[in-house]
């Protein structure tokens, strides 16, 4: 894949010149429109952004900038040699969705479609599946695909909704890189003494008005100020805004976008309109920390949510965090905020979701249930990202409702002495935090003559040697391995309730190696299956596939646990079906998948039912050993070993 030569001459030219050459006389020179050049400009900036370099479009023309002098002489040499220009494009599906759908916002005319396709090196009906997807994606921000014939491709509908597209896909947030060095949207349009600038006026004037934004929040108010700059000089502005609250005219927010408003116009030579001003306040709004934010929430409403989400979670799903008066806390500063961003339609992106479906998913389908309140509540939706971050408060209630309530009491013996049995304390603490506690440290000789503390659940050795003791003993390693720690986990903090877990599990609801091949017939089966057995009515079906809608329910370990949105059934169960082959289930391999229905109103405590099945997610070889089961026998006797 390489560079066209016409793409190349272009490089060729922009190096060499010091000042901006305009569109019409790059034409001229290369012999071909103004329009094709502009195809060709998008083309080589999305090539130039990970050599060190982009082109910048003014009024005056396009001019060549160099932001990493080292990373694109490389690429200066080969201008001017006969090598070929390799050209990195989108390989993968997702990169090329992502692509196309930058490349349509960015633009206010018609794409041609043959010369889409000639970007990404595939053909027509490559592109046409491609298209099917960016549909999709755009119907989520209320935006859709026009495909006129002998015109092109270009996206229609309401700026607002435009901006919260471009806002998710030009700005990928990793949570260890900061966003603002490496959006490929600002290094495109912006000069970095531009970005420096507008960020020292925004500190000022936030510090000035006494408003206090996060790392995070800072990243956004700026992101969102560079879109509106650029849509702006595109001729793409937002002219008014309808909003829920006359409150915001008269915020301390409102009065520093004015402030700011006359001072990026006359850096970019740009006029914001009123609908602009709001736009950018209402971000301004969402992204302070400050726990006064009140502006559509009262203290008195919100302490009510936060009963009412916690009472909803304890029935829906059996866990309790009703007394914590910490959680309680810590929900009524973030309502304030995400309450708030919800109104206002903003969109927030959560650089850690990925990391809590993967390690926190009970803390997750938690949020899940309790944002339903707010849903109701305000009538709107609460996306993936707002959920996680509710999530987050979750998980540090149950660790602390897990950890204070009966933490596991034990003590080391170390055969090489006391030194480094206190080490193997800290690494256990370091591991295990609130749930172990350690009462005391010895070492190998001691043991003899030592008097066991009352109430120890276990005794951890490093040595192999029989210590004559009733206590459960570990063995494991000085240095203390991850293995070692998993098998302690898996010895002491996972133990399931045999009697609960066969009480939900049916004979008539195991399903092994299966040849079922999408996840969408894994579902219709198995629901099919459960109406079968009067377990759940028709619509059974429907409310699981919301929840998937909604975020897949696949986490890793080739295991999927798919369950509805609300509790629907008569009785708590659990199916099983296993596949011949693994199958994509959203994004990852799945071919173990745990279909599991809580009861209506249900008040049984639960937390060893979603112990044990989040626990799959973390255990590699009962997993592997499940899928080889041929049989139902042998497929129990696997499934209840702790």
């Amino acid at each position: 894949m390489y560079l066209h030569h016409r793409q190349i001459d272009i490089l060729r030219k922009l190096s060499i010149e010091f000042e901006s050459i305009k569109g019409e006389d790059l034409a001229e020179f290369i012999g071909v429109s103004t329009r094709t050049i502009r195809s060709d400009m998008k083309a080589l900036n999305h090539y130039l952004e990970s050599i060190g370099a982009y082109i910048r479009s003014t009024r005056n023309g396009y001019q060549l900038n160099i932001t990493n002098e080292a990373a694109f002489s490389t690429l200066q040499k080969q201008l001017y040699s006969n090598e070929p220009i390799t050209l990195t494009v989108p390989q993968e599906n997702e990169e090329r969705i992502i692509y196309v759908i930058q490349r349509l916002l960015m633009t206010n005319d018609y794409l041609k479609a043959d010369a889409l396709a000639d970007e990404l090196y595939i053909s027509r009906s490559s592109l046409t599946k491609i298209l099917r997807e960016v549909k999709e994606r755009l119907h989520s921000y209320n935006l859709s695909l026009r495909i006129r014939p002998n015109y092109g491709l270009i996206i229609m509908g309401e700026e607002l909704k435009r901006r919260a597209c471009i806002s998710d896909f030009f700005f990928h947030r990793k949570a260890e890189m900061p966003l603002l060095g490496s959006a490929s949207f600002i290094h495109s349009y912006f000069f970095a003494n531009e970005i420096e600038m507008l960020e020292n006026v925004v500190l000022k004037l936030l510090s000035a008005g006494g408003i206090t934004v996060s790392d995070l929040g800072f990243e956004n108010v700026i992101i969102h100020l560079l879109v509106s700059v650029k849509r702006i000089q595109m001729g793409m502005e937002i002219s008014d805004l309808h909003l829920p609250s006359d409150q915001i005219r008269t915020s301390i927010e409102f009065e520093i976008i004015n402030q700011l408003s006359t001072y990026i116009s006359k850096l970019f030579n740009i006029v914001f309109s009123e609908g602009e001003k709001l736009y950018l306040t209402i971000h301004l709004i969402g992204n302070r920390l400050s726990s006064d934010n009140k502006v559509f929430l009262e203290e008195e409403k919100v302490n009510g949510l936060i009963v009412r989400m916690l009472d909803h979670l304890y029935e829906e799903m059996g866990v309790d965090l009703r007394n914590d008066q910490e959680l309680k806390n810590n929900l009524k500063v973030h309502l304030y905020h995400s309450v708030t961003r919800l109104l206002l339609g903003l969109r927030v992106k959560n650089p850690l979701i990925q990391d809590i479906l993967t390690h926190f998913p009970l803390a997750f389908e938690a949020a899940v249930s309790a944002v339903s309140v707010l849903e109701k509540e305000f009538e709107l939706t609460v996306n993936k990202d707002e959920t996680g971050y509710i999530a987050i408060h979750l998980q540090t209630a149950i660790e602390r409702r897990n950890g204070t309530s009966n933490p596991k009491r034990c003590v080391i013996v170390c055969g090489t002495g006391k030194g480094s049995a206190v080490l193997l304390k800290f690494k256990l603490m370091d591991y295990f935090g609130s749930l172990l506690e350690i009462v005391d440290t010895i070492g190998y000789y001691e043991w003899k003559n030592y008097l066991v503390p009352p109430d120890i659940d276990f005794i951890i050795s490093t040595i192999s040697t029989n210590l004559e003791t009733s206590i459960p003993v570990i063995v494991v390693n000085h240095i203390l391995s991850y293995p070692d720690l998993e098998r302690i986990q898996k010895t002491f903090f996972q133990k399931n309730n045999p009697s609960l877990l066969c009480s939900i599990i049916r004979k008539e609801l195991l399903f092994l190696q299966s040849t079922l091949s999408t996840r969408e017939e894994v579902i219709e089966f198995l629901s099919s299956k459960t109406v079968e057995m009067g377990l759940v009515d028709s619509q059974f079906e429907q409310e699981v596939k919301k929840r998937e809608d909604f975020s897949p329910t696949a986490f890793g370990n080739l295991v999927a646990l798919p369950h509805p949105l609300k509790n629907v059934s008569t009785q708590t169960f659990l199916a099983f079906c296993t596949l011949k082959k693994p199958i994509i289930w959203g994004t990852v391999s799945v071919q173990f998948v745990c279909l599991f229905s809580i009861k209506k109103s249900n008040k049984e405590d639960l937390q060893d039912l979603y112990d044990y099945l989040y626990g799959l997610l973390n255990d590699r070889e009962k997993v592997q050993n499940l899928i080889q089961a041929e049989n139902t026998e042998e497929f129990l006797e696997k499934l209840m070993i702790n």
